[in-house]
């Protein structure tokens, strides 16, 4: 009798628009702290090796994996 395989969820991803409400970088390090405000008021911060002026509209992109955990991108 064959073992029944379970089968995995594809990754899914999602883009999303955001605007830059601030952006600073921690003298240690070499990549910049952003934080992001979405049309619904919704806050998200994320680090990029880019400086972004405050108000420039971003495009973040959430890539959710099998295993539940999930990874965001500025892509534009």
């Amino acid at each position: 009798m064959a073992k029944p395989t379970k089968s995995k969820a594809a990754p899914q991803l999602l883009s999303s628009a955001w605007t830059v409400m601030s952006c600073r970088q921690p003298a240690a390090l070499d990549d910049y702290a952003l934080v992001l405000r979405n049309k619904d008021g919704e806050y998200c911060k994320l680090w990029d090796a880019s400086a972004f002026k405050r108000g420039t509209s971003v495009t973040v992109e959430t890539i959710t994996w099998e295993n539940g955990y999930s990874d965001s991108f500025i892509v534009g």
